[in-house]
This record gives structure tokens, sequence and C-alpha cells, in this order.
């Protein structure tokens, strides 16, 4: 066992082969700890420690440090320089501190806090969890299922293969995966926070939810359910078979199409409050506008290659929607407490006591409460041909 304190130099301290306790001073000092548990700490200076193996204790003190934790489970605390922290196999614990701050776990279930200010963190291998703090931080993810807060401040999420849980915090957040071009396999849930984020999914059946903030979510291939949350969201379901809701705001919400070579899936699609613009895509989606003045469009026909069976639901209190490219395949759902002084009604009925056409040229139905469906461009040709696409619950 070695026990040593030094002063005020630039020391060479060296531990041996047992349990060392090593603590630097106030110079720039190089502490090596050896094989052991050992207890280092950096002191003053803009100190470098390589703890060697064993399970150590390390602390890095008020310098710009350099700290190589070794293997084995190591604690190590930066300290309040800007330092960089490689903490190596075993499942480490390490604390950032102030300033902006480079820590790397390595191989093991390792533990990251970056602290205060603009830091860098990088899991490894293994199942992490990593913490940004306060400060726009940078988070990696590498091989495993991570846990990821970003904290306050402005952060930048990176994940790669994996089942990952992921909280954006305070802040304009953006989470995505490691590599742009290379898939990124495995279920990954993501919680928005209060700022605008944005928002990828992977090639998994991903949750995605977008909190406060005016968030870009993309939910990528997989059975995806996508919450917008409060705020003007854009919102891009691609592939999968998903479920989206918007929440409250101005949405705007893409189903995916799927031209040539593509498979979308078919979706449910709530736009929830506000004035919504939702486009399904080009298979069997159920698309509900939700209050608000919503614009709805099935698949558009002269862009994508195929279009779907939709299925468009209108009830009480759903505003002043518009139906583009409204055609003979569709079905509108309409609830019949929209005319409920008239008790009950057939589908001609119904068209024939609300429906008109404005002078747009464009068909609609108007209701009694102030709901009303245009009919826009593209639409069903002939006002009594609505009866056909209309089902009542």
């Amino acid at each position: 066992m070695t026990f040593c304190v030094v002063g005020g130099g630039a020391d060479l301290i060296s531990g041996g082969q047992g349990n060392d306790t090593l603590w630097g001073g106030e110079g720039d000092d190089i502490s090596h700890g050896d094989d052991g548990d050992d207890l280092i700490g950096g002191g003053l200076g803009a100190d470098l420690i390589d703890a060697g193996t064993g399970d150590d204790v390390i602390y890095g003190g008020r310098g710009d440090d350099t700290i190589f934790g070794g293997d084995g489970n190591d604690q190590i605390s930066a300290g309040y320089g800007a330092d960089l922290v490689l903490g190596d196999a075993g499942n480490d614990l390490i604390l950032g501190w102030d300033a902006n701050d480079a820590l790397f776990g390595g191989e093991g279930q390792d533990t990251l806090h970056g602290g205060a200010d603009d830091d860098l963190l990088n899991g490894g291998d293994g199942d992490d969890l990593l913490n940004g703090g306060d400060g726009d931080d940078t988070l990696y993810g590498v091989e495993g299922n991570d846990t990821f807060f970003g904290g306050a401040g402005n952060d930048r999420i990176f994940y790669s293969d994996g089942n990952h849980l992921i909280h954006c915090g305070d802040g304009d957040d953006n989470v995505r995966w490691a590599d742009v071009y290379t898939p990124v396999y495995g279920n990954i849930t993501i919680f928005g926070g209060d700022g605008h984020d944005t928002l990828y999914g992977a090639h998994g059946n991903d949750r995605l939810f977008g909190g406060d903030g005016n968030d870009s979510i993309v939910g990528r291939e997989g059975d995806d359910l996508i919450y917008g949350g409060d705020g003007d969201d854009d919102i891009y379901a691609a592939w999968g078979h998903d479920s989206i809701f918007g929440g409250a705001g101005n949405d705007r919400i893409s189903g995916g199409h799927g031209g040539a070579g593509f498979n979308s899936g078919s979706n449910y699609i709530e736009g929830g409050a506000g004035n919504d613009t939702i486009d399904g895509s080009a298979f069997d989606d159920t698309i509900i506008g939700g209050a608000g003045d919503d614009v709805l469009y099935g698949a558009d026909t002269e862009l994508y290659v195929v279009g779907g069976n939709d299925l468009f639901i209108f009830g009480v209190g759903d505003g002043n929607d518009t139906l583009m490219f409204f055609g003979e395949r569709y079905t509108l759902q309409l609830d019949d407490a929209l005319w409920s002084d008239h008790g009950t009604l057939t589908a001609q009925e119904v068209v024939d006591l609300f429906g008109g056409v404005d002078n747009n040229g464009d068909q609609f139905l108007r209701f009694d409460g102030g709901e009303s469906i245009t009919f826009g461009p593209w639409g069903i040709g002939e006002i009594s041909y609505l009866a056909d696409t209309i089902t009542i619950v």
C-alpha cells in the first residue's frame, strides 16, 4: 500500500500493487495507481491520472484534468475544470461537475452525469445511463439498451442499436440515429419535453411523445405510436402501421406515402384540438380531424401511384373541415348527433337536408350546430354521389 500527498510542484506519483492513496496538490501532477483499489485525488492543477486496474475512487480537483479509470468498477468525480474522462471496462460512475467535460464510459454498464455547462457524454458498449445536466450537451449511446436524460439546455442525443428510453428535458433538443447512413434497429421511447424538439424513431415499434413546443417528429420504420402534444407540430409517420395523435395546436400530419417500391402501411390518425392539416398514406387509413377547422387529405392520386380506402370520422364539435381528394373509394362516417333534432335519417336524407354547392363549385355538408365539411378540389363530383360514401353511427 502506498500513501502519498505531495505539494506545489509538478509531481510524478506512482502507487503499487496494493490499494493506494495518492493526492496530488497544487501543481500539474501525473498519478499512476497501478493494480489495486486506489483512492486518487488530482488537487489544484491540470492533472493526468491513470488509476490502472481495480475498483478505484478518483477526484479530479479544480484543474482541467485527464483521467483514465482503467479496468474495474470506478467512481470518478471530474471536478471543476474542463475534464476528459475515460472510464474503460467496468461499471463506472462518472460525474462531470462544472465546465465543458468530455466523459466516455467504455465497456460496461456506466452512469455518466455531465453537470453544468456544455458536455460530451459517450456511454460506450453496455446498458448505460447518460444525464447531460445543465448546458447544451451531446449524448451518444453505442451498443446496449441505454437511458438518456438531456436535462436543461439545447441537447443533441444520438442512439445506436438497442431499446432505448430517452427523456429530452428542457430546451430545443434533437434526437436521432448516431449514423444517419446506417439503419438503427430497436424499439425507442422518446419524451420530448418543453422545447421545440426534433425526434426521429428507428427501425422498430417506437413510442414518440413531443411534449410542449412546436416539435418535428418522424416515426421511420415499424408500427409506431406518436403523440405530438401541445404546440404546432410536424409529424411524419413514414413506414408501418402507425397510430398518431396530434394533440393541441395546429399540427401538420402525414401518414407516409407508398408509391411503387414502398410499404407505408395503414394508419390511425387523430388531429386533436386545433386547425390541423392531415394527409393520409397510400393505404387504408382512419382519419379523425378533431376539434378545430381541419384540412384532411386521402392519398393524393395525382402525386402517388396507389390510393387506399380511407375512413374519415366526423362528429359534434369537429369544426369546419375540408376533405381534399375525397372520392368514391373513401368512407365518411357521421355521428347522428349532428342532426339530433331531425331524428333518424338515411345517408341520402342527410345529403338532401344538409348538402349543397358553394360559389367555388365545392360540395359541402353544413349541420345545425355549425359543423361543416367542404369537399375540396378533385372531390366527389356530383353532390348526389355523396350518399354512397356515408355511413351513420
